[in-house]
């Protein structure tokens, strides 16, 4: 790797930059996906009325699994 970034060419990348964003925004989608908003939203577009009743994580466990830099945001 010390070939690499060729000469006249720089080398970045965005960590630090996303990841409270990303593990927020993961969290809004698992929240989204539990309380059916899809399945409301698809109603909604239908001109139908698909209530059910859906559970939150009040009270449960999660586990979360290879948490690099993004899954440690959704556990914090």
């Amino acid at each position: 790797m010390a070939d690499y970034p060729p000469d006249g060419f720089g080398f970045c990348n965005a960590a630090g930059v996303h990841e409270t964003a990303t593990g927020e925004l993961a969290l809004t989608m698992i929240l989204a996906s539990l309380r059916g908003i899809p399945v409301a939203v698809g109603g909604q577009h239908a001109g139908e009325w698909r209530h059910k009743w859906h559970p939150g994580l009040a009270n449960k466990r999660v586990l979360v699994i290879g948490t690099g830099v993004v899954g440690q945001e959704v556990v914090r």
